[in-house]
């Protein structure tokens, strides 16, 4: 085992020896110049170009919040240790500071994955200010009116009221009013002279009032200011009172409309062909087309239902259908914007 080294060792020796015998036998010839003479044909040739080394290894930080972090520049040596370890250096601060964090996707935040992208943090609702100030600028809601006690349900959504006098004998006031469920209102007025029993009591009551008789003769009504007070009094009331009811009616306008071909039909019974097409073609100009939107919509249902009710008792293939000439006729005497056109 010991005669690997001795052989070496002598290799070497041999090998100094010849080296130092080689350089003293010949001491006219230079030795090696680390300065070469130019050379012609060297000199003729471009130069290599320089390889610059290569880059640092650039590892990109990621980061938790929104503000852009500068590119951190590592080092072989430090990406190689960093790596070697299975990890890798993410940036967790403006500062610089880093923190590792396993390789697998999860950072800092709950839920987000190093391949997620980070948007704008944005709060939901609006803030407080916004709503205060947009409060602030709105105009209040008109409160309703408050009821005046002058109306009386009197049964399907109408109502009843008297000027200048009881509710339980409206014969003793000076007029009964009579709201429709549209808000419209009818003025009966009392009669003059009146007797009616008044109970517990056992006596009779009433009036005779010959003076606003003979005012009336002469086309005068005495109690006119009176009359006037009391709209002035109810109108608020009373136009509530139709809102409600012209919504209602606006939600069910194919119903109206069915109750109104079933009676206009009844109505003519005895009538031609031609004369009910005719009333067809007015109830279906007479619609509404323009307004808000609640009325043009029962407008579209209103006419929807008529065009329907046409196709079922004038069918386009029956001998009673509207004609080309029938309908270029009608049209061209109709106040509404749209064509009559059943059969399209």
């Amino acid at each position: 085992m010991r005669a690997l080294p001795l052989a070496v060792g002598v290799s070497a020796a041999l090998h100094a020896a010849a080296f130092a015998w080689v350089t003293l036998a010949n001491p006219s010839q230079p030795g090696p110049s680390l300065h070469a003479e130019p050379d012609p044909v060297a000199d003729s040739v471009p130069a290599p170009v320089a390889v610059p080394d290569p880059d640092p290894i650039l590892a990109i930080a990621l980061l938790d919040d929104h503000t852009p972090d500068p590119i951190r520049v590592l080092d072989a040596t430090a990406l190689s240790h960093a790596t070697s370890r299975g990890t890798s250096q993410i940036s967790a601060s403006h500062s610089g500071r880093t923190s590792e964090e396993p390789a697998t996707g999860k950072g800092t935040g709950a839920g987000k994955g190093l391949m997620s992208m980070r948007g704008p943090e944005v709060s939901n609702g609006l803030s407080g200010d916004f709503i205060g100030r947009f409060l602030d600028s709105s105009k209040p809601l008109e409160p309703e009116p408050e009821p005046t006690g002058e109306l009386h349900p009197s049964g399907n959504g109408t109502f009843v009221g008297v000027v200048g006098g009881d509710i339980d004998h409206p014969k003793d006031g000076v007029a009964t009013m009579r709201v429709a469920n549209d808000g419209t209102v009818k003025i009966e007025d009392a009669p003059d002279i009146t007797a009616h029993w008044v109970k517990p009591l056992p006596f009779i009551a009433g009036k005779m009032a010959f003076d606003d008789a003979i005012m009336r003769h002469y086309g005068i009504d005495p109690y006119a200011a009176a009359k006037l007070q009391w709209l002035d009094k109810t109108r608020d009331e009373r136009v509530r009172i139709g809102a409600a009811y012209r919504k209602e009616v606006l939600a069910h306008a194919d119903l109206y409309m069915k109750q109104n071909l079933d009676a206009m039909w009844a109505a003519t019974a005895t009538a031609d062909a031609a004369q009910r097409k005719r009333v067809l073609f007015q109830m279906w100009d007479e619609i509404a087309e323009t307004g808000d939107d609640a009325l043009v919509q029962a407008g579209v249902a209103a006419r929807a239902y008529l065009v329907g009710f046409v196709r079922a008792h004038f069918p386009q293939t029956s001998a009673d259908a509207f004609t080309a000439g029938e309908l270029a006729q009608l049209n061209a005497h109709r106040t509404s914007k749209a064509m009559f056109a059943p059969y399209e």
